[in-house]
């Protein structure tokens, strides 16, 4: 589908960078059913968030951030409302939106997308999403509430009844944190990679 011109919403539809600073988990499921927007150019691309994976900080063994702060995963250690991207495998990007205090690390890694508007290319998975979206390292430590990348407020919130929880994806099974139900999505959603399970690709 090409890109064309869309017509902008105004700031009132962006949620603010404030709205970040809470615990990760609540976060994490208040984000299922908001809309990630990207502009490119002229155009804004929008999908709306139908699965996430909260992590935590030195208290979460799966989390970048568990041991100490680094080159890569600084922007964790800031303000919610900030994106974390990161590089791996050597060929993906992954996107996350910080959340909490600065000096508390945590983060939400947005593992899929419905698309909504302008958007070409599969999105059901955190590499996949970032490729139809042109997200890289580029955009790492970006306020999310500017004109490139930003989270809109969703039609209404997600009932308790649509949202499911489970065990995040590709960890390794012996850490203590494997099991955690620190997935959240949006159940029944087609685009969801939740139907794989925790064998299922990361990508």
């Amino acid at each position: 589908m090409p890109l064309e011109h869309t017509q902008e919403l105004g700031a009132a539809d962006k949620m603010p960078r404030s709205f970040w600073r809470g615990p990760v988990l609540d976060r994490a499921q208040d984000a299922l059913g908001m809309v990630l927007a990207r502009r490119r150019g002229r155009a804004i691309q929008r999908g709306r968030i139908i699965e996430v994976e909260a992590y935590g900080g030195s208290d979460d063994p799966a989390s970048h951030a568990y041991r100490r702060q680094t080159a890569r995963n600084a922007v964790m250690f800031g303000p919610g409302g900030a994106a974390y991207v990161y590089f791996i495998y050597g060929m993906h990007f992954c996107f996350n939106i910080v959340t909490g205090d600065a000096g508390a690390p945590a983060a939400i890694l947005v593992r899929a997308l419905e698309p909504l508007e302008h958007i070409s290319g599969r999105t059901d998975g955190p590499a996949r999403l970032c490729a139809a979206l042109n997200i890289d390292r580029r955009l790492d430590g970006i306020l999310l509430d500017g004109d490139i990348l930003w989270l809109e407020v969703g039609k209404s919130p997600m009932p308790p009844s649509r949202i499911a929880r489970g065990a995040r994806i590709g960890l390794n099974p012996k850490s203590p944190a494997a099991q955690w139900p620190w997935r959240c999505y949006i159940a029944g959603s087609a685009h969801s990679q939740a139907r794989v399970g925790r064998k299922g690709s990361q990508v």
